[in-house]
């Protein structure tokens, strides 16, 4: 859908049920920079979201989500984990 969409990924993870509007063939996505923005859904975009289950509000949900442990770090919507310095620093630095 990213690429059949021009969407960012985030935005794609941050989409209800409520933005998607099948009557109209056509979704608002949460833009960073207008705050939303309507796009158009093909036929085929459509299709793919009409095969999708409808567990929760969320369009792109997770049954994995709901048994992970309350306490281990959870990723965002961009699958991005908090993460420590990238790299030691070098010994001679000091």
């Amino acid at each position: 859908m990213l690429l059949l969409t021009g969407a960012r990924r985030e935005e794609l993870a941050a989409l209800r049920w409520e933005d998607v509007n099948t009557q109209w063939r056509g979704m608002d996505l949460k833009d960073k920079i207008k705050g939303r923005r309507p796009v158009p859904l093909t036929p085929y975009v459509a299709h793919l979201l009409a095969g999708l289950p409808r567990r929760n509000e969320w369009v792109f949900s997770s049954t994995r989500a709901l048994a992970l442990d309350a306490r281990a770090p959870r990723a965002g919507p961009a699958g991005t984990r908090a993460r420590g310095p990238r790299h030691q620093p070098a010994p001679w630095s000091k």
